[in-house]
């Protein structure tokens, strides 16, 4: 718990820092491409999910037949 909080604030202060030394432009570009980067991942999540319970499916189904 007391690591997750020094954690937290080291961060609020490197983002404090952050804000104010980079530019508007950089901030824009910053967020954009992290907007990319959300939406590839949750296509990815997505796909992974069906592939994940289809896993569940066979094993199971092998256990109760096979095993």
């Amino acid at each position: 718990m007391k690591r997750d909080l020094i954690s937290f604030f080291v961060g609020v202060a490197v983002g404090a820092v952050l804000g104010v030394l980079v530019s508007d432009e950089d901030k824009k570009k910053i967020q954009k491409t992290l907007g990319k980067q959300a939406v590839r991942l949750r296509r990815e999540l997505t796909h992974e999910h069906p592939i994940r319970e289809g896993a569940e499916k066979l094993k199971k189904f092998v256990k109760e037949h096979l095993g």
